[in-house]
């Protein structure tokens, strides 16, 4: 097998083998989903709760703007026609979240003062009413705004404060407060009142907000959003719903009286306009007339053909009437720009001007204008930083401005052109009268001149007559559909969305570690790892023993491990080794790994089927097998392969009939050389003829050369693996030794496995085995300790 098949079978993931894995470790998946589940409970208990409040209101005339509908006497009646601003819903939404709006709505407010109630672990604001109550007397000459003060009561009369900010936090120590007297702190005067006994004891503290921050604080927590065309959903998060609920609605009275407030204010500008017309207009009236009276008009009939040219001038008259009331309005709208007044402009519309492009430039005035005034309403004013931005944006301004009225000036210019040019026509057609009949067309001139400005000035009346029944009718814009309410169930935080998540992490927390290990794992960890790693015959399964004794054997013949050799030693008949006696070399990769274990159980339970048995410890460096057996180690195998003992002096009686051990004897300095010699092969011969197996305990193969030494006079050599010790490039290298033929008949024996609850396979210490009869009585102790033993095994 190549290496790189070697790894993709490594790699493969067995998904039910991972899956009982995972189930094995099920009460650290508990513990992680106990502890995360506490955890998420305790920040939410004692978290900032964050409650939604919302209102909804319909601003009626972006609703007539985009759908029409009504017709003008009905617009009249409402005042449309004369209070329409002609901002679209975004210009809207932008001055109701205007600094200035809300700091109008602040200073209707009892908010000047925040209390809050002090807790261990959780601070909650005293609202509406509040245990303490704080006075001061405004002419002081420092108050501290924005420092808290933290009060304790003693008692009904006395209490104490501290604070951490300098130099407030000096002056308060060791002082004692009395409840309703006045006290002064660095020209601060202020007094504390008790308004509830329940207080006594409990800490509570306080903090005089400056009105920008109050203003700022509700500007980012204040949504204003669509719904339809005109609707508009108003929304304020914050962790004291009660508070949230005043603000709300002092900030809808508040839009509402606004609202109203312009609308006179339009329709007062509007009618004011047309009084300085009209009394422009009567007295022209009067001067013609006086002059009309003048003339001595005889009794004649209109010469033959005037009555064409009179219809001709009725509609130059009629034209010149409408520029006449254009080039006023022109005049006015230049004279209120350059002025630059705090009230609103009359619109076009309402004087009957139907100019597009005057339209346009109004429209245009009115946008900058509100441009400037969001950037007079933002907080740039609090904020020197900005000042060069606010520059800028006033130079961009003037731009505009400048460009405005150079427009009026060429469209007054233009419309001063055509006024000429209208009266001109009027002289023109005059003249040509004068032949028919000068005195008559006189007179009929001067009275037409006269209707012109008459009927200007009903015009005007009507105009008047209609903004002051506006003005009397006038209704808001905006009408509450749905009141400042809150919701009970807080937004923030969303506890099933965080108990979820806490699921989720103590649930993947485990999983991942687990994962994370089992990829990260270089160990053999089960069988299915063994067989994907090497192609040597595998051999059989030794269980966890969880004693001190290598001899299990002999203490527990009936327990779990002791069978499992048993079925070891079944399996070695499938390997020829039934009939003569055999010579088996038991070795391994590193050390640890349990050989010597397996070699001394090895050859135990060939001693129980009553054969002669001969334990040999051929690890010379590292001599132990004779302490199990309680035997010593002067003489051994090291003194045979020097010579300087014979066989008969080596081989050691245990207290166990069919088994002999030769033990390593004295740590030779050469013990490679010492293996090499002729006398180890004479040995293994001599001891096959006396003894039905030989079982020989070698070095680790992965250390020293000893045990591929030992190796050549073995019939079969069994590899030890141990479960989540043995490294898989160990037992990688040795499968390549096996498969270019270096190593013959070796099988693998996989030890120290321990019993899956929820696996792939599973098996108790062998195959299946440790339930019922194979199962040592150790009492109610030794009950209760295998139960538990099972009910937290790996």
């Amino acid at each position: 097998m190549s290496d790189f098949q070697g790894f993709a079978q490594e790699s493969s993931i067995n998904v039910q083998k991972l899956l009982g894995k995972i189930l094995s470790k099920w009460y650290l998946i508990l513990i992680s989903l106990v502890v995360a589940l506490g955890v998420t409970y305790g920040l939410l208990r004692y978290a900032t709760e964050t409650y939604q409040s919302s209102m909804i209101i319909l601003n009626k005339e972006l609703s007539n703007s985009r759908g029409g509908g009504k017709n003008n006497q009905e617009d009249l009646l409402d005042g449309n026609v004369y209070f329409s601003s002609g901002r679209t819903i975004k210009e809207e939404i932008d001055i109701l979240t205007s600094s200035s709006l809300l700091e109008e709505v602040i200073r209707t407010l009892d908010f000047q003062v925040t209390y809050i109630r002090k807790g261990k672990l959780k601070d909650t604001e005293q609202f509406p009413s509040s245990p303490i109550q704080l006075t001061w007397d405004t002419a002081s000459t420092n108050i501290p705004v924005q420092v808290e003060f933290e009060l304790l009561v003693l008692n009904r009369e006395e209490f104490t404060l501290a604070s951490e900010i300098e130099p407030w936090e000096n002056l308060l120590v060791d002082r004692t407060f009395r409840f309703g007297d006045y006290h002064e702190l660095r020209g601060f005067r202020f007094k504390v009142d008790l308004m509830a006994g329940s207080a006594i004891g409990k800490e509570y503290s306080f903090i005089i907000n400056r009105t920008r921050d109050l203003v700022r604080d509700y500007r980012s927590r204040l949504r204003i959003t669509e719904r339809g065309k005109s609707i508009l959903n108003i929304r304020v998060d914050g962790p004291t719903p009660e508070k949230d609920l005043v603000f709300l609605e002092a900030y809808v009275n508040t839009i509402i009286e606004n609202n109203l407030e312009e609308k006179n204010q339009n329709a007062t500008n509007t009618i004011d306009f047309i009084n300085e017309q009209l009394d422009i207009l009567y007295d022209s009236l009067r001067y013609a007339d006086a002059i009309l009276g003048s003339i001595n008009l005889n009794n004649r009939d209109v010469a033959l053909g005037s009555g064409y040219l009179l219809e001709q001038m009725d509609e130059l008259l009629d034209e010149l009437t409408n520029l006449e009331i254009t080039q006023r309005y022109i005049v006015y709208l230049e004279e209120y720009i350059q002025e630059l007044p705090n009230e609103e402009v009359v619109l076009p519309t309402t004087l009957g001007v139907t100019s597009p492009q005057l339209s346009g430039l109004v429209q245009q005035y009115l946008s900058s204008g509100l441009a400037n005034r969001q950037l007079e309403l933002e907080e740039y004013v609090y904020n020197p930083m900005a000042q060069i931005e606010q520059d800028r944006n006033e130079r961009e301004l003037e731009v505009v401005r400048q460009a405005i009225l150079e427009s009026i000036a060429r469209m007054k210019e233009s419309n001063a052109f055509k006024i000429q040019q209208q009266r001109g026509k009027v002289d023109q057609l005059k003249s040509k009268a004068e032949n028919v009949l000068r005195e008559e067309w006189d007179f009929l001139y001067r009275q037409k001149i006269i209707e012109f400005n008459q009927g200007l000035y009903n015009l005007l009346l009507q105009r008047r007559i209609e903004a002051s029944i506006a003005r009397a009718s006038t209704t808001g814009d905006y009408q509450i559909l749905q009141g400042p309410s809150y919701r009970s169930r807080p937004i923030s935080p969303d506890k099933q969305k965080n108990y979820i998540m806490a699921l989720f992490i103590g649930l993947m927390f485990p999983v991942g570690l687990i994962l994370i290990r089992e990829l990260l794992n270089n160990k053999v960890s089960d069988i299915d790892v063994l067989k994907q790693t090497t192609q040597i015959p595998f051999l059989g399964m030794v269980g966890h023993n969880k004693d001190n004794s290598n001899l299990v054997l002999f203490d527990k013949p009936k327990s779990a491990i002791a069978e499992s050799f048993r079925s070891i030693r079944s399996n070695i008949q499938f390997f020829g080794a039934d009939g003569k006696s055999k010579v088996f070399i038991i070795t391994s990769s590193i050390s640890n790994e349990g050989k010597t274990f397996c070699s001394i159980n090895l050859a135990s339970v060939f001693s129980f089927s009553q054969k002669r048995t001969i334990l040999i410890g051929a690890d010379l460096r590292k001599p132990k097998i004779y302490t199990d057996f309680g035997l010593h180690n002067d003489t051994g195998l090291s003194n045979y392969l020097a010579g300087v003992a014979d066989l008969k002096d080596i081989v050691q009686n245990t207290h166990y009939q069919y088994l002999d051990v030769i033990s390593a004897g004295p740590i030779p300095p050469n013990p490679s050389e010492l293996l090499m010699s002729d006398r180890l092969a004479q040995l293994v011969a001599d001891l096959q003829e006396e003894y039905d197996f030989v079982v020989i305990d070698s070095p680790p193969l992965g250390i020293v050369t000893d045990a591929s030494i030992l190796m050549a006079h073995a019939d079969r050599s069994f590899f030890i693996v141990r479960q989540n010790y043995t490294p898989k490039a160990t037992l990688r290298n040795m499968n390549s030794l096996y498969e270019s033929g270096k190593v013959k008949n070796v099988s693998v024996i996989f030890n120290d496995a321990r019993q899956q609850r929820f696996g792939y396979y599973q098996y108790g210490y062998g195959y299946g085995y440790g339930n019922g009869y194979y199962v040592e009585k150790n009492g109610k102790k030794g009950r209760l300790r295998s139960t538990l033993g099972k009910l937290f095994r790996i």
